[in-house]
């Protein structure tokens, strides 16, 4: 079952990057990532529009990368509802550790 994880992040807290459709925040701006599923080990977070009209949009981590002493630099989170996408257009979250 899809959970709506915390944190709830508005979408006022991310930075927008029109160039490549991506929000983009650190760690401590988000306060981390939560289940996605109740049956799995998935995290992510639950964005929150600042429009009216627009659903809330889950994302959950799709890809870390790490550095050669094996530190995380960061995650990039893909919506797990793609079809919610349709008003907006197609973007997702990276999530830089700080």
């Amino acid at each position: 079952m899809l959970l709506t994880p915390h944190p709830y992040v508005h979408s006022d807290q991310l930075t927008w990057v029109p160039q490549s459709r991506n929000f983009v925040a650190e760690m401590s701006d988000i306060g981390g990532f939560g289940r996605v599923y109740d049956d799995s080990a998935d995290v992510g977070l639950t964005l929150v529009s600042r429009y009216p009209g627009h659903d809330d949009m889950v994302f959950v981590v799709d890809h870390e990368k790490r550095d050669s002493e094996g530190e995380v630099l960061y995650w990039k989170l893909k919506p797990v509802n793609p079809s919610q996408q349709r008003k907006t257009g197609h973007f997702n979250i990276t999530v830089f550790n700080d």
